[in-house]
């Protein structure tokens, strides 16, 4: 949750800031492909994170990964933007269908974790 979150805001600055450089014209675009893009970053980071929180032996290597994954990510995305150019949705279409399966199984993956994880008492 926080991760999606976090990763909203920041695609929310980063469209402002692509705006004003690149003007209004660029709205639906940056509108579409990039905010999901995000919160999809967000989810990967969340996972990670939350396994960091729950395994302290491992914490290094999975906020390692809750850092670096979304990194390599949002790197592969802007670069099939600059490498297809106008063709861009030959590109990005299929990197987001496979950004959406990673995110979808983390989840669900979260989720099993989680019904198996001891429940923590609440007063």
């Amino acid at each position: 949750m926080y991760g999606v979150s976090l990763s909203l805001g920041f695609a929310t600055m980063e469209n402002i800031f692509y705006l004003i450089a690149h003007g209004i014209e660029t709205a639906v675009g940056r509108a579409l492909m990039p905010v999901s893009s995000h919160a999809l970053f967000g989810i990967i980071m969340g996972y990670y994170m939350g396994n960091a929180k729950l395994l302290p032996t491992n914490r290094r290597r999975l906020l390692t990964l809750s850092l670096g994954i979304p990194i390599v990510l949002h790197s592969s995305y802007d670069y099939i933007v600059f490498l297809f150019d106008h063709y861009v949705l030959f590109g990005i279409i299929p990197f987001m269908l496979m950004l959406w399966a990673f995110a979808i199984y983390k989840i669900k993956l979260a989720r099993r974790l989680d019904q198996q994880s001891p429940r923590i008492r609440r007063n």
